[in-house]
């Protein structure tokens, strides 16, 4: 079956806002760290066919026929950005206007939920260095009519660049090379030796060591986690009256019907810089300081607990791979490389 035998009449109504909103910030940024050879490819070699790909991946997530007008307008364009830098960017079907400047604190409250801040450009930046990608969107802002500039890292993080530019293309890619630009001013190598403390960026690296680096950097996230979670089900066994009823700061944020909240979600203030009213803990007995750190736990994460303790011991225990491969710093000769957790996306 060829991509265009998708194309059928739709069974269930989606807006089109919201299959470039999927693309952008959910199966692009999956594509650009994980096969981003594959984007080039399609680029390259059949642009005509690249943006309705995505399109109907969009379109199949969400169990809903595409329709052939509707992908025609995801059109790629690719060029050159500085001296040694290429971009892809994808540029999206024309949103409808948004702007709930004037929209009531009722109506808000009622259907926070029920608009799509679209975007209108994803950008691929990919600099000489094969693994040197960067990915950013510019999307519509909720007020004013504006536009908000984003980058989605590696790990998954969604950064708000702050205002954007006019939804061209050009002044769009002249964002994108200041930001990219600024961010490698800013960058701080993220390998680092054990022993000597040098430091190496990962163009130094071979796919062996970055794939090993990389192994190792998540498994020890892993460990961690499992640690937190075996905290976790150790409180909810001092308290069962707890389980389910400590939520965290995002779920108080996005579920409040304070006015002054609503606004500062709307013009983009960061969550952890928005203020909700502390809420009683249901605990019947006093907390020691273990409880006191599984309930900040608890507070900064959304999870469900059985499942979660299930993968993340699963890939704990998994026949060790690459992240038992020993990467030894070629400056001392003595010392193991490292990734930073800070530094590494």
């Amino acid at each position: 079956m060829g991509l265009f035998d998708w194309f059928r009449k739709r069974k269930k109504s989606v807006p089109l806002p919201q299959f470039c909103y999927d693309v952008a910030y959910f199966i692009l940024p999956h594509y650009v760290y994980n096969d981003l050879a594959k984007i080039g490819q399609m680029c390259m070699n059949n642009p005509a066919a690249a943006g309705p790909f995505f399109y109907v991946m969009a379109c199949q997530m969400r169990k809903t026929e595409p329709q052939k007008e509707e992908a025609a307008k995801f059109r790629w364009h690719h060029g050159t950005l500085g001296e040694d830098s290429e971009y892809f960017v994808l540029e999206y079907p024309s949103p409808p206007p948004v702007d709930l400047s004037e929209t009531s604190h009722e109506d808000l409250t009622g259907g926070l939920g029920s608009f799509v801040l679209a975007p209108h450009f994803s950008a691929i930046i990919r600099a000489s260095a094969k693994r040197d990608v960067s990915y950013f969107i510019l999307g519509q802002a909720p007020l004013g009519g504006g536009t908000t500039l984003r980058s989605v890292l590696r790990g998954g993080a969604n950064c708000n660049l702050g205002p954007g530019p006019e939804p061209e293309l050009p002044a769009f890619l002249e964002a994108v090379r200041e930001a990219a630009e600024t961010r490698a001013r800013d960058a701080v190598d993220p390998v680092v030796c054990d022993s000597c403390g040098a430091r190496f960026s990962l163009q130094e690296l071979t796919e062996e060591q970055f794939g090993a680096l990389q192994d190792q950097h998540y498994y020890k996230r892993f460990v961690e986690e499992l640690r937190m979670l075996e905290k976790v089900k150790r409180f909810y066994q001092r308290h069962p009256e707890a389980e389910g009823r400590i939520r965290s700061h995002l779920s108080d944020v996005l579920e409040s019907q304070d006015p002054e909240v609503i606004k500062k979600v709307l013009s983009e203030t960061p969550f952890d810089q928005i203020d909700v009213p502390a809420q009683p803990l249901p605990l019947l007995s006093p907390m020691d300081d273990e409880d006191a750190e599984v309930v900040d736990y608890l507070k900064h994460n959304d999870f469900a607990l059985g499942p979660r303790i299930e993968f993340v011991s699963q890939q704990v225990d998994r026949p060790k791979g690459a992240e038992a491969r020993v990467v030894p710093c070629t400056r001392c000769k003595v010392g193991r490389l490292q990734a930073d957790p800070e530094h590494w996306e």
